[in-house]
């Protein structure tokens, strides 16, 4: 006999074939099970965010979006590079500053793929480096996101002062997390070296936790003092069209069909309450 968990774990199986959903008497033959303990099972998935219920003219059941946050969570680095390539490419191009992808992982950020405008005909380079976390512009855009709780245990105590523009005041940084929530940018002007910035959006998916930034580099001079707007509107526009490139990657299980969700339950929002 079938212990209770495999049959969760069947029925997930079962329903990450059909991104469009399946009703319950399809989902019962091909599990080979009662429809009352197929109901029940599917009953339990939707209360946890696992499966959703959708109306597609009948009730139907696909994968739910906490289960699709484990997926995005869970992305390797190298089909998130894949899928950030051609995005770095034009904004190295565009603005002739080096750029990269940042990523959370446990208490780091760090560099998960780095453009530069001399190697976007070569490829990437991966050095995997850590950011400085009170002060990069990526770590900024991705922790802003977060709980303070969270946010607490990342922070290294105390925080060192690296240069004179490096904010060490919690109260400050948490004022500047605000802003950042608002605007979607985030910036470091001197504050991990002197003389060098940065500027970072953050990549905000629906449903999804922030875990990822894209950020420009390079001197105060080239990145804020010449071309700051015009800068602050690229790095914008290449965030939102990494949010769609990681959205269309993970549609196969998500809605590719409009439908109008019944489920009484909200949506399951990754993103820690602030």
């Amino acid at each position: 006999m079938d212990k209770p968990l495999e049959r969760y774990i069947r029925t997930l199986e079962v329903l990450s074939g059909f991104p469009n959903g399946l009703s319950l008497a399809p989902i019962a033959e091909i599990l080979d099970l009662p429809r009352t303990t197929v109901h029940r099972l599917l009953k339990g998935l939707t209360e946890t965010g696992m499966v959703e219920i959708i109306d597609r003219g009948a009730i139907c059941y696909q994968i739910g979006p906490r289960c699709i946050n484990l997926l995005y969570m869970g992305a390797t680095e190298e089909w998130v590079r894949s899928v950030c390539q051609p995005i770095l490419e034009d904004l190295a191009m565009q603005t002739g500053q080096s750029c990269f992808v940042a990523k959370l992982s446990g208490n780091f950020v760090r560099s998960i793929a780095i453009m530069g405008p001399d190697t976007r005909v070569r490829g990437y380079v991966l050095p995997g480096s850590e950011v400085v976390l009170h002060a990069a512009s990526s770590a900024k855009a991705i922790l802003a996101f977060h709980s303070l709780e969270r946010v607490s245990q990342i922070l290294p105590n105390p925080l060192q002062k690296l240069t004179p523009n490096t904010k060490v005041d919690m109260a400050e940084i948490i004022k500047e997390y605000e802003v950042i929530r608002k605007s979607r940018m985030a910036y470091c002007i001197g504050e991990d070296v002197e003389g060098y910035a940065g500027i970072a959006s953050p990549i905000v998916i629906p449903g999804q936790s922030v875990i990822y930034a894209i950020a420009l580099t390079g001197s105060i001079d080239s990145l804020i003092n010449r071309g700051r707007d015009l800068n602050e509107r690229r790095i914008k526009i290449s965030a939102e069209r990494l949010a769609q490139a990681l959205s269309s990657k993970l549609s196969g299980l998500s809605d590719s069909i409009p439908g109008e969700s019944v489920n009484a339950r909200t949506a399951y929002d990754g993103t820690l309450k602030k």
